[in-house]
């Protein structure tokens, strides 16, 4: 298995191998970054069992079951682990600290928990983590990296840069759109014509953006707007705006955030102009 980019922090995952318990880890940031890839490649490294627990509905009389049911130094995965209840969250301060449920032991485990949205964890739960880092979008070159990673195929230099740059900073994003890109070529080779093909047959054009980018877009050709209007005008709720369409938008410089509301920038409307639906 192999891991690319966060070169530091698999740098101190290694340094760390051979600590036993391996502190509490949370790693937190944007969808489709690789948190669970690089939590069980944490488990890899240190060669020890792991676990996944679900965090929804997970109910506080639970946890001692499933604390008890692990084996000793688990790598214990907890993916959003902000949609524990509090009380669940809470339930797990005294196993973090000394691994003990009301004062009876259990055994000894490193929980590692993943999330978009780490302001939603209350702050003595955050603490207890003794480890907490952030994973943030990738640079094209280290996309194209792993494109030429788990590609099965034989791909154009071309093909691989314009994929890479559909791919919005984001692993699981490039790794779906290899598999789709190579499910529908016919002689074997990827090259940019078939690139192009995908994306006539996506809706995505040169920059990743698809239908819903623009048609957010288009929402503020005529000016400043309120994420509560925008919702309204596209019929997504708030909280899908926010997390899957604005954040590119933004990098992109394509549109700014202000206290009044959302506006595009001046190359936001020169992208208007020039893609007109």
């Amino acid at each position: 298995m192999e891991v690319i980019g966060n070169e530091s922090f698999i740098e101190l995952i290694y340094r760390l191998r051979n600590h036993r318990p391996y502190p509490h880890t949370l790693l937190y940031g944007p969808s489709g970054v690789g948190k669970t890839t690089i939590a069980r490649y944490i488990s890899k490294i240190l060669e020890l069992p792991v676990k996944q627990l679900p965090t929804t509905d997970l109910q506080g009389y639970y946890i001692h079951l499933a604390l008890q049911a692990l084996k000793p130094y688990t790598v214990l995965l907890m993916d959003e682990i902000h949609t524990l209840k509090d009380s669940v969250a809470e339930a797990l301060y005294e196993p973090m600290d000394s691994f003990t449920y009301f004062g009876k032991p259990v055994p000894t485990f490193s929980l590692i928990g993943m999330t978009t949205e780490p302001h939603k964890l209350l702050s003595p739960f955050i603490r207890r983590f003794q480890i907490a880092h952030r994973l943030d979008w990738y640079t094209t070159d280290q996309i194209m990296g792993i494109v030429r990673l788990v590609k099965t195929k034989e791909w154009t230099d071309d093909a691989i840069i314009s994929t890479s740059l559909l791919a919005r900073g984001t692993p699981g994003l490039v790794c779906n759109f290899v598999t789709v890109i190579e499910g529908i070529s016919v002689n074997g080779i990827i090259d940019i014509e078939l690139v192009y093909d995908f994306c006539r047959m996506q809706g995505l054009d040169a920059l990743g953006l698809h239908s819903q980018d623009r048609k957010y877009l288009q929402c503020l050709r005529y000016g400043r707007l309120g994420i509560a209007t925008i919702s309204s005008l596209m019929g997504e709720p708030e909280k899908g705006i926010e997390q899957q369409i604005e954040p590119f938008l933004f990098r992109l410089g394509l549109v700014v955030k202000e206290a009044r509301g959302r506006r595009l920038t001046t190359k936001g409307l020169e992208y208007i102009e020039e893609n007109q639906e």
